[in-house]
């Protein structure tokens, strides 16, 4: 009798635990709607940006490994890529943390303005950023039309 009563607690704990799992996974769908986080990095900057459809953008990353717990904060815990990266500038306190996001997260575009830089960060950034063609993609002195990096549709009218 006390061995059927101790399955019912199990089967509950782990019901409970798979409504934790499944309620986790849908709380972080797309909801159609613009969210933007400006993440406390200390000294530097850092925003979290997802689009209506779901896509991630992190503009900067703060000085150093911060920015890896301020992510976690704000993204799913399974959710290990970002959509795109954009480092402002290659000043410490806002290219430091983007090394370690890019060790840590697949990211899939990185837009960066081009500006010259021959601090030891920049060469870590320069040796660790993806080297395969359209990954990485200099903003700065565009002298032809504009690229457009599609990051999904928006919805149109109120209800």
């Amino acid at each position: 009798r006390e061995q059927k009563h101790l399955l019912w607690i199990d089967g509950l704990v782990l019901a409970g635990l798979g409504l934790t799992l499944v309620f986790t996974f849908f709380i972080h769908l797309p909801d159609g709607k613009v969210h933007v986080w400006f993440l406390d990095v200390g000294q530097g900057d850092a925003i979290f940006i997802q689009t209506p459809s779901g896509k991630q953008i992190l503009v900067d990353g703060g000085p150093d490994r911060i920015i890896l717990r301020r992510l976690g904060e704000v993204m799913p815990f399974y959710d290990r890529s970002i959509d795109l990266v954009i480092a402002t500038h290659p000043d410490a306190d806002h290219l430091g943390g983007l090394a370690e996001v890019l060790n840590q997260y697949r990211v899939k575009n990185i837009l960066e303005t081009g500006m010259e830089c021959a601090t030891a960060l920049c060469a870590e950034w320069e040796r660790i950023k993806p080297k395969e063609e359209g990954e990485t993609h200099p903003i700065a002195h565009q002298k032809h039309q504009p690229e457009f990096l599609y990051l999904g549709t928006t919805r149109h009218g109120r209800k």
